[in-house]
């Protein structure tokens, strides 16, 4: 049933322009800080979980406050982290001084703990990409990745590393070379337009093509 629906989500997500994994995963994302906002800031599990990391990194710390619009809900999550960092720190701070003492100051405001919502995008990183690459000798699949654009390059890679059979590895292949042959021939009408002897052409489909080749490249916004 989960794979079922990974790959309806996939083809959904393909719908739009841009990366569809960088789509799910940015989705996924909202949803999981939308869901601590507004049910989980007094649950001890997504407590703990935030202490453990020092809340969230700054990506989706600034998430949570510009995008979801809960400041009661950051306000209460954050009271929540920062007496837990002024208690480490006040604790390390009263032992003994002793060689390396410095040291224990920098450790205590440290962890190597994952930011809760990367952990969240990444799973969902993973399904998606097991999901188009079994899903990849579909020319439904196919068709709907050419209309999208294709995958951005880190989510390219991602797939490239999971294709393990080279049938699927080559569609996935063929597939990316088309989106990015269509893509640079937009760059080269966008960019010929902009010459002087040709600037009273009106733009079409090139139009947003420095935004989607910045997508291409570097992932939806957002994606890290």
């Amino acid at each position: 049933m989960l794979e079922n629906k990974s790959y309806a989500d996939l083809l959904e997500a393909c719908a739009q322009p841009g990366c569809p994994v960088c789509q799910l995963s940015i989705r996924s994302v909202r949803r999981y800080l939308d869901g601590i906002l507004y049910e989980g800031v007094n649950d001890p599990g997504i407590r703990r979980a935030m202490r453990k990391a020092n809340g969230l990194c700054n990506e989706h710390g600034w998430w949570l406050l510009e995008g979801l619009r809960n400041n009661l809900g950051v306000a209460i999550l954050h009271q929540d982290i920062l007496l837990h960092l002024a208690e480490a720190l006040e604790t390390t701070s009263r032992r003994q001084p002793q060689r390396g003492s410095q040291r224990d100051l920098v450790n205590c405001l440290s962890t190597s703990a994952e930011c809760p919502a990367c952990a969240q995008r990444r799973t969902m990183e993973e399904i998606v990409i097991q999901s188009l690459v079994e899903h990849l000798d579909d020319d439904e699949l196919q068709t709907a990745l050419v209309n999208a654009g294709g995958l951005c390059l880190l989510h390219l890679r991602c797939a490239l590393e999971r294709a393990n059979e080279p049938q699927r590895s080559n569609c996935l292949v063929q597939v990316q070379l088309r989106c990015w042959s269509h893509l640079t021939a937009n760059l080269s009408e966008f960019i010929r337009k902009h010459d002087y002897r040709f600037r009273d052409e009106p733009f079409g489909a090139e139009a947003d093509s420095a935004r989607r080749a910045i997508a291409a490249v570097c992932g939806e916004r957002g994606v890290r």
